[in-house]
């Protein structure tokens, strides 16, 4: 039996192993107590981009006496269920005087332990690796088993045991673990076919007690008698409270198989689905990570141990910003699906960033209370590495987005399920969209970024780059001077109304449409420049005034950037060559319209007006059905 981290969820598991072979090499291996000896050269179970190493350890006891065991034989294998491909027998230890193992340089997957010793009942537990692991274990030996189980159920080594620890955060076991009830199935037999003899739960004075109905602060229950070598389902329950659940959980005869169900209090949110359809990046190579703001516009992420909103200034944040998507799978159905459950809470400008190969940086500025995004432009953060975000807020209402104004690192694609509309892109690979800029012959095919050897890192806006400073110039001055002879006259939520001053300043009164009452009155001092419009932020056009104001600066950024200003209508015909933009116009935007599904897609910050944009919002009763966030294929990594 083994008492694990909270925060390791054990999906399922399926012995391929031959335990009795695993136990007769181990009888050849261990020469004395307290070495780890590796199997292999080479790391296994690490994906392109996989660059952290972990450790794994803990500790065996005895759950009758409590006392360390030591020379125990463990040998960590790769888990063939998880998706992990590699050399059978990876690192062997035997416990030493304070009954602790080790295994050091281990990549992120599904491992197995088999624990054994001469004297003592075998035993198999699976985990999940995605960041340093520390266990403790219990092996009973023969002597010890009626004192544990009772004289009324003896240990028959044709028979199978299934310990099943349900674990509510925070860490190991406590009064958080006890009142849970679980139940064990054979998986697609129905009720009439038992699946074990007796079922029973571990007490404080570590016996197990057949007769009560939910489990102990242990949280440990115990099936006795299950099936041997066929598939069960396994499921938790308690007032207020989520669980984890496991399917294609199989046991072998005269062993002790342990499956783990984290749970959580539960939280007022809705499901967050991923797809991985990447083909080149294994679940525990992506990376999720999660942050929002409260009321007060305080910081939060959500961390996946908790299964909630934590404040950002948290102890323990720097260290779980980022989860990988292997942490969050569950099987439904026999199928491995990836999903949490996103709060509602803490999630004002929400955003959620994906990445690819290796984990994301992001900072915490204590004194501001503040949150240092990833960097795409910094070599020593996340310049050389694939990652995105979308928008996923809520505030009442939850919005669901692609964002793109910076750049396109993945195409994302993302739905409500309450609707099942796709938004965002959908490509055959995610190096579509960038080819389409590498096959032109100016300036924008720059917009491509690429790491040392060639790979696509994502495609960035223009006003990250200087040779695009100027890019928009003889645009902006020609609509300057188009409004210096003719009236601008637009309404967009307000009527906008004036024209360019001799000075070069832009003097535009605002009305409510259909009337003639001036409501104020802005100044343009001057022209902006081509940064400025490409960023839609900044002196002469800040967003910072009145909303009117705003409104104003939005509409002519967004028209200068589809190179529509000064056209009698700017509802139509973005990106088209005309006199007065001389065929300047923000291409980056174009080429994301182009590939984006409805060519609806948040190319600039403004490109909402006439609603050219993929913002999906829905209710909280229509975003419980959940949301779903597809990765498309990514191609192959050049090392």
């Amino acid at each position: 039996m083994i008492m694990m981290r909270k925060n390791q969820l054990l999906k399922f598991l399926k012995n391929g192993i031959s335990l009795l072979a695993i136990f007769l090499l181990a009888s050849a291996l261990f020469f004395h107590s307290g070495c780890a000896f590796d199997e292999s050269d080479e790391i296994f179970g690490v994906g392109n981009g996989a660059d952290s190493l972990y450790e794994v350890k803990g500790t065996i006891k005895s759950p009758v006496s409590r006392l360390a065991l030591s020379g125990i034989n463990c040998i960590l294998t790769s888990d063939p269920e998880g998706g992990i491909s590699g050399a059978g027998v990876y690192k062997t230890a035997v416990t030493g005087a304070d009954g602790s193992y080790s295994f050091g340089g281990v990549g992120p997957g599904r491992y197995k332990i088999a624990s054994s010793a001469e004297g003592y009942i075998p035993a198999v537990t699976i985990f999940t690796v995605d960041s340093n692991e520390r266990h403790s274990i219990t092996q009973i030996s023969q002597k010890e088993w009626t004192l544990y189980f009772g004289p009324g159920h003896p240990f028959d080594p044709a028979k199978a045991y299934i310990s099943v620890i349900t674990d509510v955060f925070p860490l190991l076991a406590g009064p958080e673990d006890a009142s849970v009830e679980v139940s064990l199935s054979k998986t697609g037999v129905g009720t009439a076919s038992p699946a074990y003899e007796a079922r029973g739960h571990q007490t404080a004075s570590a016996t197990i007690d057949w007769n009560a109905p939910a489990t102990y602060d242990s949280g440990v229950t115990f099936f006795y008698g299950v099936a041997p070598e066929q598939d069960h389902s396994i499921s938790a329950g308690k007032q207020g409270h989520e669980f984890a659940s496991a399917s294609g959980v199989s046991a072998a005869p005269g062993v002790i198989t342990t499956q783990i169900l984290a749970g959580n209090a539960a939280v007022d949110g809705f499901s967050v689905s991923i797809e991985n359809n990447t083909q080149v990046y294994k679940a525990e190579n992506i990376y999720l990570a999660v942050t929002g703001k409260d009321d007060h516009g305080k910081f939060y992420y959500f961390d996946i141990n908790k299964k909630d909103m934590v404040n950002i200034l948290d102890t323990n944040a720097a260290a779980n910003f980022c989860f990988s998507l292997s942490s969050i799978a569950t099987i439904e159905n026999g199928v491995t699906k990836y999903k949490y459950t996103q709060p509602f809470k803490c999630m004002i400008s929400g955003k959620s960033y994906i990445f690819l190969g290796k984990k994301g940086h992001i900072g915490v500025d204590k004194i501001a209370n503040s949150l240092q995004e990833p960097s795409a432009d910094n070599p020593d953060l996340d310049r050389n590495t694939i990652f995105d975000k979308y928008e996923l807020t809520c505030d009442g209402q939850v919005t669901l987005n692609t964002t793109v104004v910076d750049f396109l690192g993945i195409a994302f694609k993302l739905k409500f399920n309450s609707d099942v509309a796709d938004r965002g892109f959908e490509v055959a690979s995610n190096d579509d969209v960038a080819n389409e800029f590498l096959k032109r012959t100016d300036n924008w095919k720059d917009c491509v970024i690429k790491d040392a050897k060639g790979n696509i890192m994502r495609v960035s806006a223009p006003y990250n780059l200087t040779k695009f400073d100027d890019y928009l110039s003889s645009s902006i001055a020609n609509s300057w001077a188009h409004y210096g002879t003719n009236e601008l006259n637009v309404t967009y939520d307000w009527n906008f109304r004036g024209k360019v001053q001799t000075d070069g300043s832009f003097k535009i009164d605002i009305r409510k449409p259909n009337s003639e009452t001036i409501l104020e009155t802005r100044t343009i001092s001057s022209k902006p420049g081509s940064k400025m419009v490409f960023k839609c932020d900044g002196e002469p056009l800040p967003n910072n005034k009145t909303p009117a104001v705003n409104k104003l600066h939005a509409f002519i950024c967004a028209a200068l950037n589809r190179g529509v200003f000064g056209q009698a209508d700017m509802s139509r015909d973005f990106y088209k060559t005309n006199t007065i933009n001389a065929g300047q116009f923000n291409v980056y935007a174009q080429i994301l319209h182009e590939k984006a599904i409805g060519n609806r897609v948040y190319g600039f910050a403004y490109d909402d007006f006439y609603g050219k944009d993929t913002t999906g919002t829905k209710s909280y009763d229509e975003a419980r059905k959940g949301i779903v966030i597809t990765l498309p294929k990514m191609p192959a990594v050049k090392n």
